[in-house]
């Protein structure tokens, strides 16, 4: 399983990486992301085999924090969370296939058989 960070799915760095990727930019919001998970594993020790698609993910979620249409009061302040609760799950289920191709217990009925067809996996 992949670490996860945070209460029910709410990343704590997510609370910066947004808002970083709206107001200055993608190139901004995928080099922040990539440098800030990387540097959050050097300081915390949660460097593992999963750290590089969190780095990944997040990246893309700091960069496509610009899509959304500008909005000013009230709904200019819900617009990230309209944009980020569709992302939230797919998100944590990408991450947890991260470990899918490294399981390679036979007995097991999520292990990955390099010999079976794509669609039998």
């Amino acid at each position: 399983m992949a670490a996860r960070c945070g209460h029910g799915g709410i990343e704590a760095v997510l609370f910066v990486l947004l808002p970083a990727g709206r107001v200055r930019g993608p190139g901004c919001g995928f080099t922040l992301s990539w440098t800030s998970l990387f540097a959050s594993a050097l300081i915390t020790g949660g460097a593992g085999p999963w750290r590089p698609y969190q780095m990944l993910g997040c990246a893309f979620v700091g960069m496509l924090a610009d899509l959304p249409p500008s909005a000013t009061g009230r709904r200019g302040v819900m617009m990230p969370a309209v944009y980020a609760s569709p992302f939230g799950s797919p998100f944590g289920c990408l991450l947890n296939l991260s470990f899918w191709p490294s399981s390679v217990d036979p007995n097991s009925s999520i292990a990955y058989l390099p010999v079976l067809p794509f669609t039998e996996q």
